[in-house]
């Protein structure tokens, strides 16, 4: 095999290594922002619900409930601005995350695969799907790249 092929291949390789995982990470973040979604939904519901059931109650009963139920409506607005901002976060990642993609498919495959080695390291990444450091390395090898370039 020649080593025009070998270098096509790994490009390849590479390209769909970093391609892949960009679809995980925004699938996993993508999972979470259903999920927050969900829940939001949820807490307008049971708000609705409970000031429906506050409107219903007999003037006597009302006021004597009535700072129960405000207490009550207070907490879960209290949840959903946290859910509202969590949810906020997450899509600002999807659009750095689509960003960042964006600007690693330009560079040439080496600068790229360090790029994303680098922008992983020494980060919590929890939460995170994991980046395959072994096929990284194998791929970075195989490329033969020592960080040239990123100097």
């Amino acid at each position: 095999m020649k080593w025009e092929h070998i270098l096509k291949n790994v490009e390849q390789d590479g390209r769909e290594f970093i391609s892949n995982y960009f679809a995980e990470l925004i699938s996993s973040i993508g999972g979470a922002i259903n999920s927050l979604q969900t829940n939001l939904a949820t807490l307008l519901e049971a708000k609705a619900k409970m000031i429906k059931d506050r409107d219903a109650q007999e003037s006597l009963t009302r006021r004597v409930l009535d700072s129960m139920y405000e207490k009550s409506i207070q907490e879960i607005d209290e949840v959903i601005e946290q859910t509202q901002k969590q949810l906020t976060t997450f899509r600002g990642m999807v659009v750095d995350i689509r960003g960042n993609e964006r600007m690693i498919e330009g560079l040439p495959i080496g600068v790229a695969l360090k790029s994303l080695e680098d922008y992983f390291e020494g980060k919590d990444t929890t939460g995170f799907p994991p980046l395959d450091r072994q096929k990284l390395a194998e791929l970075l090898h195989r490329i033969g790249f020592e960080g040239k370039g990123m100097e």
